[in-house]
């Protein structure tokens, strides 16, 4: 059966994502709605905002130990807490750089541990320059 989607209920980014969602669980390929990538196997994953179901899931199937978050404190960490996951929680901005002993300490975290996931809202911008600064 299919359905119609009316462009009036895909108005705003967040409805996007949330169908989005909806959609990659339902055909089995979740990773690309949270825009996640294996950096290096076994060491850092990079992604978008991740729910609880995400978390769950990348533990489960990729054995995901730490999450960084890069976007602040985020109802969903406790999910990760549940699984035992260690959180760190940073509140970078798109618009600004973290300072330099932050993003130090993130890099060195990376090199020095296995099974992290590194994220923000969209997986790209303050992800995209960790991840950048980590295969430096």
């Amino acid at each position: 059966m299919c359905c119609l989607i009316s462009e009036s209920s895909l108005a705003g980014s967040a409805r996007r994502s949330l169908l989005l969602g909806k959609i990659s669980w339902v055909i089995d390929l979740p990773e690309q709605a949270y825009n996640f990538d294996v950096v290096v196997p076994g060491k850092p994953y990079g992604s978008g905002r991740p729910d609880e179901r995400f978390i769950r899931y990348v533990h489960k199937k990729y054995g995901i130990v730490h999450l960084i978050s890069l976007t602040g404190k985020e109802k969903y960490h406790h999910a990760a807490k549940e699984l035992g996951m260690n959180v760190m929680i940073y509140e970078w901005s798109t618009r600004h750089l973290p300072t330099n002993e932050e993003l130090a300490a993130v890099i060195d975290f990376l090199h020095k541990n296995d099974h992290i996931m590194v994220h923000c809202a969209g997986g790209s911008d303050r992800t995209g320059y960790t991840v950048a600064f980590y295969r430096i």
